[in-house]
């Protein structure tokens, strides 16, 4: 039986039948046993500790007599007050009365002797066994265990796995069997699939060996069926998710040279850590980037089981919006929006594990692709931004007017949200210039192929623009430009709409329309787009270069032409609303729109396309260059 299971396995995935078969032996299995025995044991063992027993004190929470021994001293202390009033007046001047002011004294003498009687009993006489609530205590020291393996089964499970997925992938490139894999006639989702149920399966065991503990606490604190299940599904789905992800890092990171394993597992780490405090402390999450934070399982958890965190983590989710659909309002909602978060970003690492493991000079995504991640990354970052909440960044957004009627500030919400959408898109596009211009001699390839057959081409699908928008070998200048007319777009049309909202209410807004003026900030987004272009087409020449670390010339300058200038700037203290015209020459040229005056951003724009022509015409000149001498070497060995 164990053999034909084995080879049913090895049948249906030989990858995963080859990862188990190399890691369950005996030895590992049993430090994994016992590793998760000794943790469960020590667990229930430090609950335990405080169990009551004889020297249980009176005080404590589960003692009967506890409340009504706290009550009574605070009755006395609310007693003590009122006499100390009473005394205050009978001892002023104009109410002065000896024989009151002396019965009153006496009265607070008797009742703070009362008073530390009751307290010296309380805090140092044990409570009565009879009188402790065990029930209270095992219920609530039950919920102790299951919230610890909650928080356990996260870290160990998404670290330990990430950490070990791509280590083995460093160890596969060393040896040299990752090529051999490659060629193997598998396809490339049963190869990954394979790694992500096989290269953890230790961590899979060790979370396994802890379910019925967990299962069994979980039922035992009165925690809902429905819940547990959840807390599941999302698990398995962040698990499914980061393990992409990792395989994904692993493969597109050789040049850290075996430092992608601790960079990796170390980044995730504090992305767990950060997400668990901001869930502890509860934050809104009606923002733009909330699909970021809710791939972290942290906040579900604290949505599913409150006393995890707090009770306001609960009342947080229920107040997330998407395009305004309540998804926050019910535990179905959110568990759909967890699980569709998780299988969007999943789905676009497979995209790029499909594309790059049989060819690794492969750009990650393809030009078509690049579109439609876009287009589907605006979508999410726009219908998390539309959110008709009170509990938002601002409570400026919700506007009261003078009948009492309360309205929602729409411009305000996007407004605040307009920073994080640029910081995601900036992120999307710098990575998009790196991902999809091709390395060089892919681009020597396409121009020599262009000069040689251009004269055999027709149609649409042939000519020099359609290689240009879908080519897979052609530069990526004309791609990049399409992503980012995608991502102005709804920023533009925002702008345009803008004032026929709530301006009144909205500060940032009024900003915007009364001190830079609709017309100039329409200019501002064509700036925007060409600076970007700017800072992709130097993207692009650097990525030609002949230089083995030309990746990273590329990131580093391009880096620079961000940052530096606004840094400096900042340092010359050159205030932008009254000299905004060098700061139009920066990467965040909306700064100083309202310190310049509608003519000097014209000339701004016409001098920033100038630059981006002679930097694409230095390109195209660099190109067919490149092309031309690798015809002529053909030619002379012939």
């Amino acid at each position: 039986m164990r053999l034909n299971l084995i080879d049913r396995l090895g049948d249906l995935n030989p990858q995963l039948f080859r990862e188990i078969k190399g890691r369950l032996q005996p030895f590992t299995i049993a430090v994994a046993t016992i590793t998760s025995l000794m943790g469960q044991f020590f667990i229930c063992l430090y609950q335990i500790r405080e169990f009551p027993g004889e020297e249980y004190p009176l005080s404590q929470r589960y003692c009967n007599l506890a409340e009504s021994g706290r009550r009574r001293v605070e009755e006395l202390s609310a007693a003590l007050n009122k006499l100390e009033v009473q005394k205050n007046f009978y001892n002023s001047k104009q109410h002065f009365d000896a024989e009151k002011l002396a019965n009153v004294k006496q009265q607070i003498a008797d009742t703070t002797a009362l008073r530390d009687t009751l307290n010296q009993a309380y805090w140092s006489k044990f409570c009565p066994l009879d009188q402790i609530n065990y029930a209270a205590w095992w219920k609530d020291h039950w919920e102790y265990i299951f919230q610890t393996l909650n928080v356990i089964f996260i870290f160990v499970l998404l670290v330990a796995g990430s950490y070990l997925i791509i280590n083995n992938l460093i160890q596969e490139e060393r040896k040299g069997t990752l090529n051999f894999i490659r060629l193997s006639p598998q396809s490339e989702r049963s190869i990954f699939i394979g790694k992500i149920l096989g290269v953890p399966i230790l961590v899979y065991l060790f979370a396994a060996l802890a379910v019925p503990l967990h299962v069994i606490s979980g039922h035992s604190a009165g925690i809902s069926w429905t819940h547990i299940i959840s807390y599941y599904l999302v698990l398995a789905a962040s698990c499914w998710f980061w393990f992409s992800a990792s395989v994904v890092y692993g493969l597109f990171t050789r040049f850290l040279d075996g430092f992608q394993r601790w960079l990796g597992s170390g980044v995730l780490l504090i992305f767990l850590l950060i997400s668990t405090f901001m869930a502890s402390s509860g934050p809104y999450i009606n923002h733009a980037t909330a699909w970021l934070r809710i791939l972290s399982p942290m906040d579900m958890t604290g949505y599913l089981f409150p006393n995890l965190y707090n009770r306001y983590q609960w009342e947080n989710f229920q107040s997330l919006q998407f395009f305004h659909l309540p998804v926050g309002a019910s535990l179905l909602g959110l568990l759909i929006v967890h699980l569709v978060n998780y299988g969007f970003w999943s789905y676009w690492c497979w995209q790029a594990l499909e594309r790059r493991f049989r060819n690794p000079n492969a750009a990650m995504f393809s030009k078509g692709q690049s579109y439609a991640l876009v287009c589907s990354t605006q979508a999410v970052l726009w219908g998390f931004t539309l959110q008709n909440s009170q509990n938002t960044i601002n409570a400026s957004k919700v506007a009261y007017l003078s009948g009492g009627f309360r309205i929602y500030d729409l411009a305000q919400q996007i407004s605040e949200n307009l920073p994080f959408i640029f910081i995601v898109n900036t992120v999307l596009m710098f990575g998009l210039c790196i991902i999809l211009t091709p390395v060089r001699q892919t681009v020597i390839d396409w121009a020599r192929f262009r000069h040689c057959e251009q004269g055999n081409r027709y149609g649409w699908q042939h000519n020099l623009i359609g290689d240009l928008i879908w080519g897979e070998k052609s530069p990526a200048i004309v791609a990049i430009a399409i992503n980012l007319a995608m991502i102005c777009l709804p920023v533009a049309v925002w702008f345009i709409i803008m004032p026929g909202f709530n301006t009144e209410y909205s500060y940032t807004v009024r900003y915007f329309i009364n001190d830079v003026g609709r017309f100039r900030g329409l200019l501002g987004i064509g700036l925007q787009f060409i600076i970007a272009m700017i800072l992709a087409s130097v993207c692009q020449k650097l990525l030609l270069m002949k230089s083995p670390k030309r990746y990273f010339w590329a990131v580093g300058i391009v880096s620079a032409l961000i940052c530096f200038p606004p840094l400096i700037y900042s340092l010359l203290n050159i205030n932008p609303a009254v000299e905004g015209l060098p700061w139009l020459t920066t990467a965040l040229p909306w700064i100083g729109l309202a310190g310049v005056n509608n003519f000097m951003v014209i000339m701004a724009i016409l001098a920033e396309v100038v630059v981006f022509a002679l930097l694409n015409y230095t390109l195209v000149e660099q190109i067919n260059k490149l092309g031309t001498s690798e015809t002529q070497q053909l030619l002379k060995a012939g």
